[in-house]
Parts: C-alpha cells; sequence; structure tokens
C-alpha cells in the first residue's frame, strides 16, 4: 500500500522489502506493476489524484463509532471511488460482493468534501480493478 503514495518507487522498494536488494528484477517488476496501477486509475477512472491508506474515524446514528483504513481513494471530476486491494485466490462475482458490505461501509461513514461515486477492488493477484458504482 505504501509504495503507491509517490512517484519515487525503486529505493522505497528496497526501503519497505530490504530483501528484495538482492533481486534488482523483482524490483523493477514491483515498479512496473505499481505504475501501471496508476496510470489505470487515471485513465479508467479519470482519477486526478489519489491517497494511499486512508484512515478515517466516524460515527453511526446510534453512536456507534467506525473506524478503518482505505487502501486507496481516489479522486475524480465526480467524486472519490473507493478501492480496497484484495488477494483473494479466486477473483469473481461471489467473491467480489463477499468483500461489497466493507467497501459499503467505508463509502458511507466516509465524511468527505464529494461523494463517494464507486467501490472496487484491486486484485492483486490478477491485476484486474472490479467497479461498483454508486451513484
Amino acid at each position: 500500500h505504501g509504495l503507491i503514495n509517490s512517484a519515487d518507487l525503486s529505493p522505497r522498494i528496497f526501503q519497505y522489502l530490504a530483501e528484495l536488494a538482492v533481486y534488482p528484477e523483482v524490483c523493477d517488476q514491483l515498479v512496473d506493476q505499481v505504475q501501471g496501477f496508476v496510470l489505470s486509475l487515471k485513465k479508467s477512472m479519470g482519477a486526478s489524484d489519489y491517497k494511499a491508506e486512508f484512515p478515517f474515524l466516524s460515527k453511526t446514528e446510534e453512536g456507534v463509532v467506525v473506524s478503518g483504513i482505505v487502501d486507496l481513494l481516489a479522486s475524480t471530476e465526480r467524486g472519490y471511488v473507493i478501492i480496497d486491494h484484495k488477494s483473494d485466490e479466486v477473483a469473481n462475482m461471489s467473491v467480489f460482493n463477499r468483500h461489497v458490505k466493507q467497501l459499503a461501509a467505508y463509502a458511507q461513514y466516509l465524511k468527505l468534501d464529494k461523494p463517494v461515486v464507486g467501490i472496487g477492488i484491486n486484485w492483486v493477484r490478477t491485476g484486474k480493478i472490479q467497479l461498483l458504482c454508486t451513484e
């Protein structure tokens, strides 16, 4: 998650995963994958900005405290898209639906300057993003 926060990836990959220093080709693959993901956000969603590991704290109408960390909050012209990174072995609609409740709670309780217009999962094993529009 922390690798997405800025463009200077290679030094940070070695900072987070020092054992990769002996495998520079793996580092290059990770850089390519993260850069491809960020480019995909911009092209497919029109994301102009994004925040990784975005913490939030809120309260339900019943007074129950809700807290969490959104893996990725992408800002678009129409609003925000919440993306959660998942590494499930199978990435299909049934598995997606199991995670929707968590993403819907994030969308409901985040207090932002624009509406949440979509929720989705970045299936890290396949490199695919599966989205559900909320507006």
